[in-house]
């Protein structure tokens, strides 16, 4: 993002440039602006691309027999939003059996290999909570959440990284950060409400990998930058 910022104001109408996931300003988590370069009509930004290796093939498995985490948060406290996000959904699934919820740090393996053991908990999983880096939006965590199959929710965010793919209540479920209500509202309707609530959020989880997969695929970013240059 440094140099983007750097460089932005040599950008003409006439240049075609690619960012990586140069799309919005945003602080503490929360997106306040779109840089004014991105009016720029040659100007494209890229959001990262899931990592094929992470698709669940059987994502459509019975849950009861495949899935015994009712709610998943694995992310690590590496920024206030992120810490806030991990210990509310702690504290709002208390009152659950231990052995239905996985919350923290997995393990420290990067996206330079595949972490089997990663992947395997994503894929028993019901409710995936995830959110947005705090400086940008559209991380590999989200999309490896939606390829698994689960039911993800995700804090508020422009779209803009999405390219406005991701619909709250259809292919995912979003809730504003900073906002306990907001998150608990999730967790109650859909991981503690019984049969009812898994039964919606299958639904929605099953839409969400299918968006993931035909439009975050690595396939899918070539594709774009091809037809922006012909």
């Amino acid at each position: 993002l440094s140099n983007l910022f750097k460089y932005s104001n040599q950008f003409t109408e006439n240049d075609m440039t690619f960012f990586k996931r140069s799309y919005v300003h945003r602080t503490s988590g929360v997106t306040s602006s779109l840089p004014p370069h991105t009016s720029l009509p040659n100007h494209h930004s890229l959001p990262l691309a899931l990592l094929p290796s992470y698709i669940n093939p059987g994502y459509k498995t019975d849950w009861d027999q495949s899935r015994p985490f009712y709610v998943t948060c694995t992310l690590r406290p590496s920024s206030a939003s992120r810490t806030w996000v991990l210990s509310k959904v702690s504290e709002l699934t208390g009152d659950m059996a231990s052995s239905k919820t996985f919350m923290g740090q997995v393990n420290d393996v990067t996206r330079t290999e595949v972490s089997t053991t990663y992947f395997k908990l994503l894929a028993q999983s019901r409710i995936i909570v995830t959110a947005n880096p705090p400086s940008w939006e559209g991380d590999h965590r989200l999309f490896e959440a939606l390829a698994s199959g689960a039911l993800v929710a995700v804090d508020r965010s422009s779209g803009y990284a999405f390219r406005h793919g991701l619909v709250d209540g259809y292919n995912c479920v979003m809730y504003d950060l900073w906002n306990e209500e907001s998150l608990n509202d999730i967790i109650v309707k859909y991981a503690k409400s019984g049969e009812a609530g898994f039964l919606s959020a299958k639904v929605i989880a099953e839409r969400g990998f299918e968006w993931a997969v035909r439009e975050m695929g690595a396939e899918k970013r070539m594709e774009e930058v091809v037809i922006e240059t012909l």
